[in-house]
């Protein structure tokens, strides 16, 4: 849906509209009732109040890029609620039989004009809450005391899992 016509701004072009689309998918990922409102001006991108239906929860989140900016300039803000870690573990192709919902809270900037100069330069934080969920032991419903040291690597292979979780969605995103 075309935005409103207005003259260009002093930087140059404009364009804004939003994007409206009941179903969307990205390999095994599914998004439900995606509206992507964006606005460019000149060189800066905007993405405000984008949201999205996903793995059984809500997705919204806030882009903004200075492409002409030296160097670029990036920030992203993002709220994940409620979203399925089954669904999420099945959707990236992963085994782990892991039950709960996940909650992330997004607030990151960088600056670059390439990959490693904007790693090196991300800036902001990511809070993560795990709700309603267990990670049941390799044949083994309940957890005796002995077993207590193998839940601990159970939990920090999780922690890995999902961060190479978190890289997948990345990779996808860029």
């Amino acid at each position: 849906r075309p935005g409103d016509a207005q003259a260009p701004s002093a930087n140059g072009a404009w364009f804004g509209g939003i994007l409206s689309v009941g179903r969307l998918s990205s390999g095994d990922v599914v998004f439900e009732e995606v509206v992507l409102p964006v606005e460019l001006r000149g060189d800066e991108l905007r993405v405000e109040g984008a949201r999205t239906r996903l793995l059984g929860g809500g997705l919204s989140a806030s882009l903004y890029a200075d492409l002409g900016g030296v160097p670029p300039r990036y920030r992203i803000e993002g709220l994940v609620q409620d979203l399925s870690l089954t669904q999420l573990l099945e959707a990236t192709g992963s085994e782990r039989d892991l039950t709960g919902t996940l909650n992330l809270e997004v607030d990151l900037e960088a600056v670059g004009s390439t990959r490693p100069e904007q790693l090196s330069t991300l800036d902001g934080q990511l809070c993560v809450a795990l709700l309603d969920g267990e990670m049941p032991l390799r044949g083994d419903a309940g957890i005796r005391p002995e077993r207590e040291g193998e839940r601990h690597w159970q939990l920090r292979r999780l922690e890995r899992q999902l961060g190479m979780v978190r890289e997948q969605l990345v990779a996808r995103a860029q």
